[in-house]
């Protein structure tokens, strides 16, 4: 008898956490990637900063430039429709608000996918991850000054079975 029922609770327990799970995660840009710049045609009468007399322009491809993480943007389809959040102002202490924005991110049509799109600063290079199709809402936490100057924006976009409305 104390077999079958510390077994039921046993199932009981794993079948609440796998319902858990399932209903949210999180998706995180890299804080920073590294990029390489490489002239492809050097306009007539134009030179390089830095160039040696004895070098050429072929070595600049060979510098990394370490690019921070700038912002994070939902898209519909193919990074191709920019999705505009709801913005939520959450708090407000010493001048800093800080603020939620929630995007709908639930599938009306069976191949109609929603992306995450990360961006760095001084890089047109931009990184893209498919949400996952059973998720309904996104958000993302940030905070801005009295000047309205971000102050700080975190490089995570969590996600969500429940619909935007009932976010929290």
């Amino acid at each position: 008898m104390q077999g079958k029922t510390l077994n039921a609770i046993v199932t009981i327990i794993v079948g609440f956490a796998m319902v858990f799970t399932v209903n949210a995660y999180q998706i995180d840009c890299p804080k920073s990637i590294d990029v390489r710049e490489k002239m492809v045609n050097m306009p007539e009468g134009w030179d390089l900063i830095g160039k040696s007399k004895y070098g050429d322009a072929s070595d600049i491809d060979k510098t990394i430039l370490s690019q921070d993480f700038w912002g994070i943007n939902v898209y519909l389809d193919d990074p191709s429709m920019i999705q505009r959040p709801h913005q939520r102002l959450l708090s407000k202490k010493n001048g800093v608000k800080k603020y939620q924005f929630i995007w709908a991110v639930e599938q009306f049509k069976p191949n109609e996918n929603f992306y995450v799109r990360c961006d760095y600063s001084g890089s047109r290079v931009k990184l893209v991850q498919k949400i996952d199709s059973s998720m309904k809402s996104c958000w993302i936490f940030y905070s801005q000054d009295k000047y309205g100057n971000n102050v700080s924006h975190e490089n995570t976009l969590y996600c969500s079975t429940n619909k935007p409305e009932d976010v929290k």
